[in-house]
C-alpha cells in the first residue's frame, strides 16, 4: 500500500523524508564534533543553510572536507560554500548592539506638549 489514504501521505516520500532527516542530523553532528557550534539558518525540502561559527576554516578547506569526506559518505549531490558578505557582518554586528541595549518603555505621560 503506497498511499495512506486516510491522511493523504505517500509512504515512500515519508520514508525518504525520514531517512533524509537522519542523514542531515548525522552531518550536523559530525560538523559540530569537528568544528564546534553551528547554526541552521534555513531549511526547506532537502536544502539546508548552515552557518559554521569557526573562524579558522577557509572556504577552500570546507570545500575540501565536503569533496573528500561528506559528499560520498552522505551521498550529497549538490552543495555550496560562501563567506559572509560585509553587509551581513555589519547587520549581524548592528543586531547584536541593538539587542544589548536596555528596552525603553514608552510612556505617553512623558511626552510634553
Amino acid at each position: 500500500m503506497n498511499n495512506c489514504s486516510n491522511h493523504g501521505i505517500n509512504i515512500i516520500e515519508f520514508v525518504q523524508c525520514c531517512i533524509g532527516i537522519k542523514q542531515v542530523q548525522a552531518i550536523i553532528d559530525d560538523l559540530t564534533s569537528k568544528y564546534g557550534s553551528l547554526e541552521v539558518l534555513e531549511h526547506y525540502g532537502t536544502s539546508y543553510k548552515i552557518k559554521l561559527s569557526t573562524l579558522n576554516l577557509s572556504v577552500g578547506k570546507i570545500f575540501e572536507v565536503f569533496e573528500e569526506e561528506y559528499k560520498l559518505k552522505y551521498n550529497i549531490s549538490d552543495y555550496s560554500v560562501t563567506q559572509a558578505t560585509l553587509e551581513q557582518i555589519f547587520n549581524s554586528f548592528a543586531k547584536e548592539q541593538y539587542n544589548q541595549q536596555p528596552a525603553r518603555i514608552y510612556n505617553p505621560l512623558e511626552i510634553e506638549s
